[in-house]
This record gives C-alpha cells, sequence and structure tokens, in this order.
C-alpha cells in the first residue's frame, strides 16, 4: 500500500469530530454537511430549552397538551344533522301554532288608587304602570300578609296564650313582663286587616286579664313602645275607653321611671312597688331608649287631659336648650355639672 491517500479518503482530524464532520465509509462531503447541520440544529435548540427555566418549560408544556386536547376535541366532534322537516314541508318552529301570551295584569276592581303629580317629575301614569306591572296582583299580596299573620297568631294562641312570646321551636311561651306584649303589640295590626274574630279575644284578654300591677322590673323603654304604644293606637283606632283607662293606669306606673336625680329617665321601673333603677348591665340608661319616649307620654296627656305625661317627659329637655341642642353644662374645677331642669315638682306622687 502506498501512502498516497484518494481523492474519496481522508484523515479524521480531531477538529473533524469536535464539529461533527465525521466521514464514515467514504461518504460524500455534501451527505457529511448536511448530517452536521442537523446535529448543530439539535444541539442549539436543546441548548435553547435547557436555558429556559422551569417555570417557563412548565407553562410551554401545558400550552402544548391544551393545544393537542382541542385539537382532539375537535377532530371528535360528529357533524351536526340536518334540522328534520314537517310533513308540511316547514321546519318545525314555523309549523308550531302560534302561542297566545298572557295579558298585563291589571289593578283589582276593589282597589282605587289616586295618583297626583309629584314634585320630583313622576306622572300619575308612570307610576300606575311602574305600580302595576307585577306578576302578582295587590289582592293576592294583601292575602298573603294577611294568610301570614293568621298563621303566626294561632301559634301563639295555640301554644302561648297571654304570654309575651311564643318560642317556635319548643312551641311554648315566655313571659319577660307578664303584660302580654304579643297580644297588645298585634291589635291595631289586626283592627287594619279586619281580623274581627282575633280582635274581639284580644280585646276580652285585655279587659279581663291584664294586670299591670306586676311586682317585677320592666324596661321603661320596651313597655311604652310595646305596651302603652298599643293601647293608645287601638283607642285612636275605636275611640274606646277600656284601652285609655288602661293607658293612664299603666302611664302612672311608668311615671317613676322619670324621677331621676340627672333628669335622664331610669330604665327599669318596677310596676308594683315604683321603684326604678338604671339598668343592671350598664351605669346609665341608654340615651336611644330614653330619648324616644315623647310620642306615646304626649300622646297619653291629650287624650286623657292630665299634663303630667307630657311635663315628665320634657324634664329631659326643660326648655333650656342651647341653640346646638345640648343640654347647658357647668364647668367647674373638678366636675362638668349638667343642668336639671326645675320641672319635677309637678309630677305627681307614685299611687298604688
Amino acid at each position: 500500500m502506498s501512502g498516497v491517500l484518494t481523492s474519496n479518503e481522508r484523515i479524521m482530524r480531531p477538529s473533524d469530530v469536535e464539529s461533527g464532520l465525521i466521514n464514515l465509509a467514504g461518504a460524500p462531503p455534501s451527505w457529511a454537511e448536511s448530517f452536521t447541520w442537523r446535529m448543530g440544529q439539535r444541539k442549539s435548540l436543546w441548548r435553547l430549552w435547557k436555558q429556559l427555566s422551569r417555570l417557563q418549560r412548565s407553562l410551554l408544556l401545558v400550552l402544548a397538551v391544551a393545544a393537542l386536547l382541542l385539537v382532539a376535541s375537535r377532530m371528535g366532534q360528529a357533524p351536526v344533522p340536518p334540522a328534520p322537516v314537517a310533513e308540511t314541508g316547514r321546519p318545525p318552529e314555523e309549523a308550531t301554532p302560534p302561542q297566545i301570551l298572557p295579558s298585563t295584569p291589571q289593578p283589582p276592581e276593589d282597589i282605587k288608587v289616586t295618583l297626583g303629580h309629584s314634585f320630583l317629575g313622576a306622572t300619575p301614569e308612570t307610576a300606575s304602570s311602574r305600580l302595576f306591572q307585577q306578576s302578582v296582583g295587590l289582592r293576592e299580596r294583601r292575602e298573603a300578609v294577611v294568610n301570614a299573620f293568621r298563621h303566626a297568631w294561632k301559634g301563639y294562641k295555640a301554644y302561648a296564650w297571654g304570654q309575651d312570646h311564643l318560642r317556635p321551636l319548643s312551641r311554648t311561651g315566655h313571659t319577660w313582663f307578664g303584660l302580654g306584649l304579643t297580644i297588645i303589640d298585634g291589635m291595631d295590626t289586626m283592627y287594619l286587616m279586619g281580623l274581627h274574630e282575633e280582635l274581639a279575644a284580644a280585646r276580652e284578654w285585655v279587659a279581663h286579664n291584664l294586670q299591670l300591677a306586676q311586682h317585677k322590673d320592666v324596661n321603661l323603654f320596651e313597655t311604652t313602645i310595646r305596651v302603652l304604644g298599643g293601647l293608645l293606637s287601638m283607642h285612636t283606632l275605636t275611640e274606646e275607653q277600656l284601652y285609655l283607662d288602661k293607658a293612664l293606669e299603666l302611664g302612672r306606673r311608668l311615671l317613676p321611671g322619670f324621677r331621676s336625680a340627672s333628669g335622664v329617665p331610669y330604665s327599669d321601673v318596677n310596676l308594683a312597688s315604683g321603684v326604678a333603677h338604671a339598668p343592671v348591665w350598664a351605669p346609665d340608661s341608654s340615651v336611644s331608649e330614653v330619648a324616644t319616649l315623647q310620642l306615646e307620654f304626649r300622646t297619653l296627656s291629650r287624650a286623657s287631659g292630665d299634663s303630667q305625661f307630657e311635663v315628665g317627659h320634657s324634664c329631659l329637655r326643660g326648655g333650656q336648650l342651647q341653640t346646638d341642642g345640648f343640654l347647658q353644662l357647668h364647668k367647674t374645677r373638678e366636675h362638668v355639672v349638667l343642668t336639671i331642669p326645675p320641672c319635677f315638682h309637678v309630677l305627681n306622687k307614685f299611687q298604688n
């Protein structure tokens, strides 16, 4: 063998191995160059993939899987068959007979609504259209409310008659003040609803079973708004002397709550002994309670002609309000003293 190489033979050099120029079995240079290009591309793609962060690679994999699933779902969908045609030769939606739509609800005949012009610009026509464009008429709504009241009243009468409240789960009564709060509190509602039978039973209980000389402490605010207010409401609606007499007796038993040194009424009063005191859960009365009693006590004075009830509540103000609406305060070196209205001497002494 001579030491001369043919044109198809080459000596393998280390640089050829590193660059991928491996010519096996006399392969032509064109094949070697294409092989070298493919190897370089694979290395560059793999190097680019390795340069990505783990999060980027995860996102790309998720997107690829989602794309494959989307393509597979699109390919697996069956073609939509054409809509069937009825015997008449028309599509089913055209062959369906026309439906009769319900008419717009009209106001009940027994309810007359008089609408005037509002200063805000509303006209009777627009107000009427909003009022009666409802799925349920006013009569049905009214009957639903009355039936709900009847249902609640039936349960109270069956399980807690004469007591203050009904415990609906245990079906037992609860006595708080012993004044039949539910009965008196609901009488004006019965009157307005026209529940004559229920109202007659409630009136009978007030006339023969309501005992106001309860030897227990009652809350001045709750007793005023629920019992005194309920009795005065019934007297206003019916003008029956029974309700005014009961309201007068209760008002006299509540007056000791206004005889406090500060002028702010006490929160609790014993209806039998006339002893009043601050609440057991706080050193002072709640302003939101004692400041909202004027309606009932003023109504009681004007209905009975006895001014002591209105004067008693007026002691909370005393006519000495400043222009900012607060009671006058006298500052001393050590204390700030509230001005006491000089009107408590006109209150009658409590009598059993």
